[in-house]
């Protein structure tokens, strides 16, 4: 099942949500969610899509719907100068113009969730390229300890 099979509809995020049993990530296949997620979802990877079709991948430990809000507001109040941000106001974008969908639940001990999500985010920006051509910004190796 796709992520957003079924958003909770409850929420201010849920109009944003792609709706799709697959997903195009560009690669050869079509991607398919393992596992039902929706906005109340925990420990995912997460995927923005802007209006030129470029792409964000990012990473939560919280609920989703939480991490979007906060990427529609830094996109309204332009607070922050991330990639996305600058290209969301370069390009006269707006908070409503967000499109997102979870494409992997990480699944593993508390303890280890930060690092695990470290590297599944990472492998997903690599694999998609959304730091060469999309909209992530440089990898901070130096906020993670890999060890």
């Amino acid at each position: 099942m796709c992520s957003s099979d079924l958003p909770c509809g409850k929420c201010n995020v849920c109009r944003y949500t792609q709706i799709s049993k697959t997903i195009d990530l560009g690669l050869p296949y079509l991607w398919e969610q393992r596992s039902f997620t929706n906005c109340n979802s925990k420990q995912v990877i997460y995927m923005i899509t802007c209006p030129c079709s470029l792409r964000y991948i990012g990473m939560t430990n919280r609920p989703a719907k939480i991490r979007i809000q906060e990427h529609r507001s830094s996109i309204r109040c332009k607070r922050i100068t991330t990639k996305l941000i600058t290209h969301y106001s370069e390009y006269r974008h707006t908070a409503d113009d967000i499109k997102w969908t979870i494409i992997e639940q990480v699944m593993t001990s508390p303890m280890k969730i930060e690092q695990k999500l470290f590297e599944k985010e990472q492998r997903w920006v690599y694999r998609l390229s959304t730091n060469t051509k999309g909209l992530k910004d440089d990898i901070p190796w130096h906020h993670i300890n890999l060890t």
